[in-house]
């Protein structure tokens, strides 16, 4: 009740109503065995792969084909560079020249004429034989292996510097002999070479030597 003169006390605040709670939901578990079975890694699950069957073993006519076939394309290559195995294992030359024989070959020399040095030459008329000039030259190998003994070009020079007589001297010619099998320039060696030549009527003031391999 509201008396006279006295203010109106405040409603008292009425509580919100709840909301409503859904019932809860039931869960089941899986029961342990399939709960070990969804634990199992994937590998168990893979197809088992067959281990590979191993390759047979070639044959005896198939390992003989390939020895064979090794063998010649060797023998190609060592009658290919004959010369240089040759020249860097002198050993191997004898064998090499005795192979070459029954193959009817021959095993030449590396023969480079810039390994060839003239160290001094002499051209002198014969005290007595008109006509006749004596030549003495001292040639040195510089290569690393041997080498064959070169030619020699000999050219005489009249009065007016023009060429007067040209020859070209073999190895028969300063040695007296023929070179044989075996018969080289060692490196590091000196040939001398000393001849007498017949000029016939030319007078010669001046010559030219020059070594090379033909």
């Amino acid at each position: 009740m509201v008396q006279d003169g006295e203010p109106p006390a405040p409603a008292e605040p009425r509580p919100e109503p709840l909301p409503e709670l859904e019932p809860p939901v039931e869960t089941t578990s899986l029961p342990p065995r399939r709960a070990v079975e969804a634990a199992r890694p994937l590998s168990d699950f893979a197809m088992p792969v067959p281990d590979p069957t191993p390759a047979p073993p070639p044959s005896r006519a198939w390992a003989f084909a390939a020895a064979l076939l090794a063998l010649v394309m060797g023998m190609q290559l060592a009658y290919g560079f004959r010369a240089e195995i040759a020249a860097r294992y002198p050993a191997a030359r004898p064998v090499l020249e005795s192979a070459c024989t029954l193959a009817h070959c021959t095993v030449p020399w590396i023969n480079r004429d810039g390994a060839l040095k003239l160290e001094d030459s002499e051209l002198l008329e014969v005290p007595g034989k008109p006509g006749q000039i004596a030549l003495v030259a001292r040639i040195r190998s510089l290569a690393s292996a041997p080498m064959e003994f070169p030619h020699v070009e000999l050219t005489l020079t009249d009065a007016t510097g023009q060429t007067a007589v040209r020859r070209v001297l073999a190895p028969a010619d300063y040695l007296g002999r023929s070179p044989v099998a075996g018969d080289v320039l060692e490196p590091g060696r000196d040939l001398l070479v000393s001849l007498r030549l017949d000029t016939g009527r030319v007078k010669a003031t001046g010559y030219e030597l020059m070594l090379f391999y033909p």
